[in-house]
């Protein structure tokens, strides 16, 4: 029973699936949803500010974002405290095109199946899963490729 539950579960994350939705803030305060943002491929970084490898990855992820202009990259910060979250954000130089949201909805966690960050996902322009764990954005010769395939308009 366990297994089909976990089995079931994977499956919502399926290529082609419905990409779960869920609440956001942006730096500004205003409230909306993930699915906001649809029109473009995503590409979606969770984190958080007390997370090592999620604030390594970040630079690669700013510098990417500005090599791909027809996909919009998403960071959601997981943290518990929007203050340490936009202090984070304030304190660092450059963000290049990174969206910059932050969300505390127990559906990022249940409904992508979360147990670890940084987590990557790449969500297509009508909102569907692409990869519900997406490379690294340090992972350079898997990464770049396919954002290439999803760059064009």
């Amino acid at each position: 029973q366990a297994f089909l539950g976990r089995l079931e579960k994977r499956a919502k994350l399926m290529e082609g699936r419905p990409a779960i939705d869920f609440a956001v803030v942006n730096m500004d305060g205003k409230k909306g949803k993930l699915s906001d943002y649809k029109g473009k491929v995503l590409y979606v970084d969770f984190w958080a500010t007390w997370c090592m490898p999620c604030l390594g990855e970040m630079p690669y992820f700013n510098e990417l974002s500005k090599q791909f202009p027809n996909i919009q990259f998403v960071g959601i910060s997981l943290d518990d405290n929007t203050e340490v979250w936009l202090n984070k954000l304030k304190g660092d130089a450059d963000h290049g095109k990174v969206l910059e949201l932050f969300s505390t909805d127990p559906l990022v966690r249940t409904g992508w199946d979360i147990t670890g960050i940084p987590r990557f996902l790449l969500i297509d322009k009508d909102f569907k899963i692409i990869s519900a764990s997406a490379p690294r954005p340090s992972e350079k010769d898997v990464i770049i490729p396919l954002l290439e395939k999803y760059n064009k308009k």
